[in-house]
């Protein structure tokens, strides 16, 4: 199926003509004897004597390339798209009820119209010519309507272009949980002002009431409610989160890890825990605390579809993805090269009805008492940094969800600060506490984390040790402060003078966090204040490492 040739002594006029002989001819084809694609757009430009034409499909901000095919049927290269270098472009033609021309410099001269289909998803169709081609209005009404009824072309219903229709209604659904995102904040910001109340006057109570007055025990109670009440506000936060938190990065396989040791000794040994990560996997671009979330998520959700004995398998890999590959994806992913992290249950599985709720409505869940929010929060994770993300489930043969996360642009300094070792190969840490009972719990803590730990009583033992460690230095050091003849601040101060690059934290529960700075200059000294959770410490230790060397300088 051909449009008209193209001739120069064309009229507009007949071009406008030649156009919807073509969408006429297009609409009326069978199915079996309808055109491909690519044989659509070539006759499409044909018929309006254009050099090329192209379609873009909907995407969230900015519309992802489909398809680009010359008059001539050959494709042409990639270019810069207009509505890149002009975002208010897309607005214009949205609005417009003709199509709009565009001037690309001295090589191309667009013509461009947007026609929603039946999902309220906005489509670009276009057309390309020599700089020197004049759009009548005529051409420009013309295109419009082509638009919308090549649109509703590619959607009816049939096998023809399954992928597109595909598209349209994963974004609809995805535009739906958006929807929703606004509310979730506003809401998680206003009982967010509530609990602070609640809880701040109740630790007020606590602390004037001795321990056996008779309401102790009331408020203690009250208390723990209101700790459920602070986690549910993370997770609506975490859902309705528009934009990344940071701009850090983080390890794979040390997230992996850390949760592998939590979750172990949580599970027992009905299920088995399998990884498959690479030694060579890069960071990804996502705050190492935002990772542990969204893959404590998934490894519980896992966990839950399980009964009896299973396993859980938790993969990664480097990949690159295509702007059709985004269009498989929620979230808001970008083409380039990410890392692919796989969630494989052998579970129950979902029904296609569950499958089509989890992504549009945010407290949907499978499991009875459950108020959902998990997946949701892994949604709103991924959605903040440019992520993206698939599930696939069949019932009775359990879920997969792949997390497509971007590279992190890294210096290779930083990215060995961001502790990127392989699964076998974690970052290397030198603790250094007096306090026997300390120095273990530091010690275990961390290397259960998947840290190789260097573990020394005195400062004199701790210099040492990393002046000894000059073919692999550490990439951290946690000191206590007040230590007998040599204190953590002047251990700090000798590793300095040594290597401007030492990354420290301070461990103590008697040093003000300000008056440390009164003995380092450019303010980034690191405090973790005694008595700290395991949570806190393995919180500290990520946001150190993936900040690198942290710029210390000592007097």
């Amino acid at each position: 199926m051909r449009g008209a040739d193209h001739h120069s002594d064309t009229t507009a006029q007949d071009r406008s003509r030649s156009g919807l002989d073509f969408v006429q001819q297009l609409l009326a084809v069978s199915q079996g004897e309808s055109p491909s694609l690519r044989e659509a757009l070539q006759g499409l430009a044909g018929a309006f004597g254009a050099a090329a034409a192209g379609l873009a499909g909907p995407g969230d901000d900015v519309p992802t390339i489909q398809e680009r095919v010359c008059a001539d049927g050959k494709t042409s290269a990639a270019c810069r798209w207009p509505w890149l270098d002009r975002p208010e472009l897309l607005r214009q033609v949205s609005r417009a009820p003709a199509a709009q021309p565009v001037q690309t410099g001295d090589d191309g001269n667009w013509l461009l119209t947007c026609a929603a289909d039946g999902n309220d998803a906005e489509w670009l169709v276009w057309l390309e010519a020599p700089a020197q081609r004049i759009w009548s209005t005529g051409e420009a009404a013309t295109l419009a309507l082509a638009g919308q009824a090549f649109v509703r072309w590619l959607l009816q219903p049939g096998e023809r272009f399954p992928h597109l229709v595909g598209q349209s209604e994963r974004l609809s659904r995805q535009r739906r949980l958006e929807a929703a995102m606004p509310i979730v904040r506003r809401l998680a910001h206003d009982f967010g002002n509530v609990l602070t109340g609640i809880l701040g006057f109740t630790e007020l109570a606590l602390s004037q009431l001795g321990p056996n007055a008779p309401p102790r025990r009331y408020l203690e109670e009250g208390y723990r409610a209101s700790q459920q009440g602070v986690q549910l506000i993370d997770q609506l936060r975490l859902f309705s989160r528009r934009q990344a938190a940071t701009s850090a990065s983080a390890s794979v396989a040390v997230v992996v890890r850390e949760e592998q040791a939590r979750l172990l000794e949580a599970w027992g040994t009905s299920l088995r825990l399998e990884l498959a990560l690479p030694s060579d996997l890069p960071a990804v671009a996502l705050d190492p605390e935002l990772l542990r979330q969204a893959l404590a998520q998934l490894l519980d959700n896992a966990r839950e579809a399980i009964t009896g004995e299973g396993r859980i398998t938790v993969s990664a890999r480097t990949t690159q993805l295509s702007g059709t590959d985004c269009l498989d994806l929620y979230g808001s992913p970008s083409p380039g090269p990410c890392v692919e992290v796989t969630v494989a249950d052998t579970g129950s599985g979902l029904s296609a009805e569950a499958r089509q709720c989890l992504f549009t409505e945010p407290l949907f869940s499978t499991k009875p008492r459950h108020r959902g929010l998990g997946l949701a929060m892994v949604y709103g994770i991924v959605h903040a940094h440019q992520a993206g993300i698939r599930l696939e489930s069949v019932p009775g043969q359990g879920t997969t969800v792949h997390l497509f996360l971007p590279q992190a642009v890294l210096t290779p300094g930083a990215m060995k600060a961001a502790g990127t070792a392989g699964a076998n190969v974690g970052p290397k840490v030198l603790v250094v506490d007096d306090d026997p009972h300390v120095l273990h719990y530091v010690r275990t803590t961390l290397e259960q984390a998947g840290y190789r730990v260097q573990a020394e009583s005195t400062a004199a033992d701790a210099l040492a040790s990393y002046q000894a460690a000059e073919d692999e230095p550490f990439r951290l050091v946690l000191s206590d402060v007040v230590m007998p003849q040599v204190t953590g601040v002047d251990l700090a101060k000798r590793l300095l003078g040594q290597d401007a690059r030492a990354n420290v934290i301070f461990m103590s529960g008697q040093v003000p966090p300000g008056s440390l700075r009164d003995y380092f200059q450019g303010g980034q000294v690191d405090l973790l204040e005694k008595p700290f959770r395991p949570e806190r410490l393995l919180g500290v230790v990520r946001a150190a490492l993936a900040r690198g060397a942290s710029g210390f300088r000592g007097h």
